[in-house]
């Protein structure tokens, strides 16, 4: 009885105002769903991408203009068997542009231990040339 007077009278007497709330209600969901897959796919790419820059990483030292060369050379005793990757990461004004340009620098013989730097600076790495195998690498 109930069931007959709330539902089915109604959906009787105006089935098209059924039907547009039924698709209302089902766009709403599609929408909440969408931007839920969206946020996470984001998160994601975004998570990627640190985790792409960072690499293996779990300590960062850090200082206001940069870290002097000595300092790396007194972890060095205390990092055991750590790996100790300098890396330079800067915020550049373009000479040509003057647009703001990330500048981020590694080493690549030794940040290759910590960082996946792709398949061709792996095979370039394993010869014995590998420093002027980069520079080819780089130079294309």
């Amino acid at each position: 009885m109930l069931l007959t007077a709330l539902f089915l009278r109604p959906v009787r007497r105006r089935p098209l105002r059924f039907c547009v709330t039924v698709l209302g209600v089902a766009a709403g969901v599609a929408a909440v769903v969408a931007t839920l897959a969206s946020s996470r796919a984001a998160v994601a790419a975004l998570e990627e991408g640190v985790l792409e820059l960072s690499g293996r990483a779990r300590l960062e030292v850090r200082a206001p203009g940069g870290l002097a060369d000595s300092v790396l050379g007194d972890l060095r005793p205390i990092a055991g068997e750590a790996l100790l990757v300098p890396v330079v990461d800067e915020v550049a004004l373009s000479p040509v542009s003057r647009a703001p340009i990330r500048l981020f620098g590694v080493d690549a013989l030794v940040d290759s231990g910590a960082r996946d730097l792709g398949a061709g600076l792996a095979v370039a790495f394993a010869e014995s040339d590998a420093r002027e195998r980069f520079i080819e690498f780089v130079r294309g």
